[in-house]
């Protein structure tokens, strides 16, 4: 579902695990529109 509404935003998701137990680390990026 989440990696769903990242591309509907033209943005990815990348998901790193070091192995069972160790946890795990979601990235989500985004691209930055109009002006900050």
């Amino acid at each position: 579902m989440a990696k769903n509404i990242i591309e509907l935003h033209n943005g990815t998701i990348d998901v790193f695990s070091e192995g069972k137990d160790k946890g795990t680390t979601f990235t989500v990026w985004l691209p930055i529109e109009g002006e900050v």
